[in-house]
């Protein structure tokens, strides 16, 4: 069966007299982008307007998929919501005949807007308060308790779905509740798997479902009461307050656990094991939740198998960790005496790097330009040892501070971070490998450094790559428009589309595609920096580093979103913006990339020629907008359509 996309949404939602039966809503107001489209909230599961009705504001959730039993679901909610009054949940009305796409009609979920702090939005802020911290920490627990005490669950409690008031916490997104009268239903969703236990299935669907969320996120701010530089150390605030899925499913090769359990602080460590218990333990055998850390004794830990041929050994040890002599004929398991879990070396990014204290700082960019005035005391590197600073080329970026330096023979560009970055070494140490296949010729030639520039007696990482000389694409673009020189705006579009296809091709994306970070070297070849976001297969247990520079990315782009086609939709923006040069008849005076940029950007249609280049890809990336992030096609396809 049919059912409406986010673009079928927003186009409804532009009529609303037309759209609604509800008579208020029909009479409303949806909230509007600075273009005049309606601005919805869209997840996995449901765009979400906001909309003002003359008396107050509401919230329209308009349902992405068909719940074959949603309705029936709803109304045990409504009826349980009606005999006991729960603070925390805002009121709503379930209406069948919600929406009109084109001539149907579809559900809607119509409720109270809730005015408040997004819980992840709240956390970025004061995460280092710790009064506000205690706060918000008492005030979860209070919430679960309540609804422990009445015998319903929320089903998918996370950042998302908590929204900080100043008195009060609001739970908001019902579609995976737990009440009474749903006993022997399965779940409809899983919730968020950064907040799950790893094992969670539809049937596990009961009262006691928040337990295992309610630990970690509890014991998440617990944590953070007493280190706050984890949050900013493990990205949190980004899908997750600490804890990721990867982290939940396998415990023993996470690098956040392994800080934990060797953390001085005893509170912070014995929340690392409960959590970590927690994770290993069967999901039925979950205890209740309580503030206080119960003894870890109680939860049960789960013994897994792990076959290697034909011999099944009850182990919690990682493949590259099993003993060299278990072979696929053995006939019987291999005793205790016998094993050598380190037989093998431990893969590169498996090893605990040094870790540097909880109060160690990262440098800021003065301490970076001292320690570059005097590279022999700063670097082990022997070429950088007898480099010497150009610190008028330093470049200030997001992440890091660039600073050129010289030899004899050849000028290098040493990259110092600002902040830290979870798996940066596995991360580069794969970026690394593709520099010796067919995307090498994309990459600039680099070598990372664990301890790679001392700062005040601490070391840091750093990156030491060959200095490209050339310019970065927008600005290359504008002076070949400049000089009326199409052929060679031609040309890059070409190589533009080239190398998007290759990199596709081996299911690698750059993750930060901008005209910043894409060089046209003297001889006219593209090359890519700035590789803290890239994809490689090898990496897809992880999350993005960040979400990219917004004015290049899908609006919807967040750090969860890891994979392929991550920069299908900023590689289509840019082509469309080469392209809106090429088509210039004549050479522009001063031509300035973001007027380029502004012109392809989606606008009212009753501006322009439909037929022109410009104004189709205006169109374009007004449905690359409305399709979810990981949908966008990539380029060579999307500029077919």
């Amino acid at each position: 069966m049919y059912w409406p996309t986010p673009q079928d949404y927003n186009e409804s939602v532009q009529m609303p007299e037309y759209s609604f039966a509800d008579e208020k809503l029909a009479k409303g107001t949806p909230e509007l982008t600075p273009i005049g489209l309606p601005k919805p909230v869209t997840g996995n599961f449901a765009s979400v307007y906001r909309f003002e009705t003359g008396q107050k504001l509401v919230a329209v959730k308009c349902f992405l998929r068909n719940v074959y039993d949603q309705q029936q679901r709803y109304q045990h909610l409504s009826q349980f919501m009606a005999n006991n009054q729960i603070p925390y949940i805002v009121d709503f009305e379930y209406i069948t005949k919600g929406i009109r796409v084109k001539t149907d009609w579809y559900p809607i979920l119509k409720m109270d807007w809730v005015e408040g702090t997004a819980f992840d939005q709240y956390l970025r802020k004061h995460a280092g308060n710790r009064a506000n911290i205690e706060k918000l920490l008492n005030q979860f627990a209070k919430v679960v308790r309540e609804l422990k005490r009445i015998g319903i669950a929320h089903g998918d409690l996370q950042h998302g779905n908590i929204i900080v008031q100043p008195s009060d916490l609001r739970l908001v997104d019902y579609d995976g509740m737990f009440v009474p009268a749903l006993k022997g239903e399965s779940s409809n969703e899983l919730g968020h798997p950064s907040y799950q236990h790893p094992q969670r299935s539809a049937t596990d669907f009961s009262a006691s479902l928040d337990d295992f969320s309610a630990w970690l996120i509890y014991s998440s701010l617990s944590i953070l009461m007493i280190d706050p530089m984890l949050f900013r150390k493990y990205s949190g605030g980004d899908e997750c307050i600490l804890f990721r899925h990867a982290d939940l499913k396998d415990p023993s090769n996470s690098r956040l656990f392994r800080e934990l359990l060797n953390h001085p602080n005893l509170e912070v460590k014995a929340r690392g094991q409960l959590i970590k218990r927690l994770a290993e333990c069967p999901i039925g055998k979950i205890p209740a939740f309580a503030e206080q850390i119960p003894s870890l004794e109680n939860i049960p830990k789960e013994v897994r198998a792990i076959e290697v041929g034909s011999v099944e050994k009850k182990s919690g040890l990682p493949d590259w960790m099993l003993p060299d002599d278990v072979t696929a004929t053995a006939s019987k398991p291999v005793s205790a005496s016998a094993q050598k879990p380190f037989a093998r070396p431990i893969p590169s990014h498996l090893r605990q790097a040094p870790r540097l204290p909880t109060q160690i700082k990262w440098p800021t960019i003065e301490q970076y330009d001292k320690a570059t005035r005097s590279l022999l005391s700063s670097f082990k590197d022997q070429e950088l040892c007898n480099s010497r600073p150009i610190v008028k080329l330093k470049i200030n970026g997001k992440h890091g501070i660039v600073y050129q330096v010289s030899t004899k023979e050849k000028q290098f560009a040493i990259k110092c971070f600002i902040e830290e970055l979870a798996d940066r070494t596995r991360r580069y140490e794969e970026v690394a490998k593709l520099k010796h296949g067919p995307l090498g010729k994309y990459l600039v030639d680099f070598h990372y450094f664990e301890d790679g520039i001392k700062v005040d007696d601490h070391w840091f990482p750093c990156l030491k790559m060959s200095w490209q000389n050339g310019e970065c694409l927008d600005q290359y673009a504008c002076n070949m428009l400049g000089t009326d020189n199409k052929v060679a705006i031609d040309k890059l579009i070409g190589d533009f589309r080239k190398m998007s296809l290759d990199f596709l091709d081996n299911g690698v994306a750059h993750g930060d595609l901008e005209p910043s970070n894409i060089l046209i070297d003297h001889s006219g070849a593209i090359k890519l920096v700035d590789y803290d976001a890239m994809f490689t297969p090898a990496l897809k247990d992880l999350t993005c580093a960040e979400a990219g520079s917004p004015a290049y990315q899908h609006p919807l782009r967040n750090a969860s979103h890891f994979g392929p086609w991550l920069d299908n939709f900023p590689a289509i923006l840019i082509d469309s913006v080469l392209t809106a040069m090429a088509a210039t008849s004549t050479s522009a005076q001063n031509p300035n990339w973001a007027t380029y940029l502004q012109l392809v950007r989606p606008r009212s249609w009753s501006q322009g020629d439909p037929r022109s280049p410009v104004t189709r890809r205006s169109r374009l990336i007004k449905e690359m907008q409305m399709a979810k992030v990981e949908n966008v096609p990539p380029l060579n396809a999307a500029i077919k359509l």
